[in-house]
């Protein structure tokens, strides 16, 4: 693998994004804002989201990591029906997809993935909404910190 040239600090860059984004669109998701007692997000796309998640299980092709474990993430994020947050976060996802991809190969990423997913994904199966928003903003700054570390080892080595 080639060595990684992104400098730290425009990982998390801009701060907050990269998790506010997703947690916003997934709380949608989760709960519908206009009925607090309906949701977005029906069992078909919790089934989808953990069909993402068991193929990327099986992968081995570390390039394909990336992509399924989007396709995650957007199984959960599409029913917010916010098509421009969901551009933003796809945007982001395809920056840091390599990052992704080297964290997941880094910290045996497929256990902690399936541990952190299937949390994510019990708790908006439940509609319990703060707490997928909480998971989901843990997951993604637990990746981030991952990153992060790695990224600034090379700079000190390089």
């Amino acid at each position: 693998m080639a060595p990684i040239t992104l400098p730290s600090r425009r990982i998390g860059e801009p701060p907050g994004v990269s998790s506010t984004c997703p947690c916003r669109i997934v709380e949608t998701s989760v709960q519908n804002p206009s009925f607090s007692f309906s949701s977005n997000l029906i069992p078909t796309d919790i089934e989808r989201a953990a069909e993402y998640q068991r193929a990327l299980e099986r992968e081995e092709d570390t390039n394909q990591w990336g992509t399924l474990n989007w396709r995650f993430h957007e199984a959960l994020y599409r029913p917010a029906k916010r098509p421009r947050t969901l551009s933003i976060v796809a945007n982001i996802n395809r920056h840091v997809d390599r990052l992704l991809r080297l964290q997941m190969s880094l910290v045996d990423g497929k256990r902690k993935s399936r541990r952190e997913h299937g949390a994510l994904l019990a708790a908006c199966s439940r509609g319990e909404t703060e707490k997928a928003v909480s998971l989901l903003e843990q997951h993604i700054r637990g990746v981030e910190a991952i990153i992060l570390r790695f990224v600034s080892n090379q700079s000190r080595e390089g």
